[in-house]
């Protein structure tokens, strides 16, 4: 496995891919800032690179009882979403320690994580069939459980995140009124990358 970078203007209209291969044997690759990028290896061993993949420095992931390292998601600047055994936990990579941290039913597939980007003032933990938005302080905000599997989804630029299952369209708010509600049914799968005005 290995990363590719890829460059979008804002609009989307235009996308750049560089096409070489950059950090063998990579599991999972996250921005922790504007060049640097830090890896999960297939040894579930956590780097920091690059973007062309070159001054790799390893990186003691320092958590009581850590054993192994699932999966690393992205994060506000300078930290990273770790997933170990059962929990997820939000580490500074700067302070070398583990800020928050939420525990997860055994057994759980994290299928991805979404930030609300222009803020990072919350995010969603998507499984096969849920969904539990928390704060940046790993407070619940909001979750749902569907009945059909999450396929993916965004927040928009008001903190609604927009999703998708394989037969509906979806919303969650993250105000207090937990709120989430249905757009529209659909007859083909969705996948839900971002979320624009018109």
């Amino acid at each position: 496995s290995c990363f590719i970078i890829y460059d979008f203007q804002k609009d989307l209209k235009r996308v750049e891919c560089s096409l070489e291969k950059r950090g063998d044997n990579t599991l999972a690759a996250v921005f922790i800032s504007k060049d640097k990028i830090c890896v999960l290896d297939m040894n579930r061993e956590v780097s920091i690179c690059n973007l062309d993949g070159t001054n790799i420095k390893k990186v003691n992931v320092n958590k009581k009882g850590l054993n192994r390292i699932e999966m690393i998601y992205p994060a506000p600047m300078g930290k990273i979403i770790i997933q170990a055994e059962d929990a997820i936990f939000l580490y500074d990579l700067t302070a070398r320690k583990s800020l928050y941290e939420i525990s997860l039913a055994e057994g759980t597939v994290v299928k991805q994580i979404v930030w609300a980007t222009h803020n990072f003032s919350n995010f969603v933990i998507i499984t096969q069939t849920q969904l539990m938005m928390l704060n940046k302080n790993f407070e619940l905000l909001n979750q749902q459980k569907e009945s059909s599997k999450v396929k993916s989804g965004c927040f928009d630029e008001n903190n609604t995140f927009i999703y998708s299952t394989s037969t509906h369209l979806k919303y969650m708010f993250a105000s207090d009124c937990k709120t989430t509600g249905t757009f529209k049914s659909i007859e083909h799968p969705t996948y839900v990358a971002f979320f624009m005005k018109n």
